[in-house]
């Protein structure tokens, strides 16, 4: 998000990102009421959103209204190496002492 808050915002929570909502709805000078209107959602929906609490269909619905981006960066590393068993062959193998 372009605004005094900066870019590289780190969001490690729902609330975070909830916060940065109710900045951007602010920084617009948008209403609870006002938004949720604009977006047809009941203001507790859009009041949910910014306490973190919202479903990730309505979370992109106010980001795109807001003009709120989001990158995802992955940090990439070996891949882990998964054991697939043949249940059959597991079952077939004897036990020695």
């Amino acid at each position: 998000m372009q605004s005094e808050y900066g870019q590289g915002l780190r969001i490690d929570s729902p609330l975070d990102l909830g916060l940065i909502l109710r900045a951007a709805r602010q920084e617009r000078r948008l209403t609870i009421a006002g938004l949720a209107q604009t977006l047809g959602l009941a203001q507790s929906t859009v009041t949910n959103v910014e306490e973190g609490k919202g479903g990730l269909g309505t979370l992109l619905l106010v980001m795109r209204e807001l003009g709120v981006h989001m990158s995802v960066d992955v940090a990439l590393g070996p891949v882990p190496q998964l054991a697939v068993i043949d249940a059959h062959a597991a079952s077939s193998v004897e036990e020695t002492d």
